[in-house]
């Protein structure tokens, strides 16, 4: 089967589909296994992303220790509202 050019031509094979009962076997085609990745490859895409946070390397670093810095700090505080609005905090 071709792939549908527009949305109503899709529309219209489900409906036809559907209306022969055979959703399960072309869903079942299109579960095709995808193809494996070369090896080293998420190696790759992790260096990739490395580079590309690279120029904001000093932003994150903020962050991190702010978060680090703040959040014992957030804790009791939301805790203490949490007492006081007698809702529930859950930390996991």
């Amino acid at each position: 089967m071709s792939p549908a050019r527009s949305s109503r031509k899709r529309y219209q094979e489900f409906v036809e589909d559907y209306k022969h009962r055979r959703l399960d076997a072309v869903a079942a085609d299109d579960r095709a296994p995808a193809p494996a990745a070369p090896p080293g490859a998420r190696r790759a895409y992790l260096r990739e992303y490395l580079h590309w946070l690279r120029p904001h390397r000093v932003a994150l670093g903020a962050v991190f220790v702010l978060a680090l810095a703040v959040g014992p700090e957030l804790r009791r505080l939301l805790e203490r509202y949490a007492r006081r609005l007698k809702a529930e905090v859950v930390w996991t």
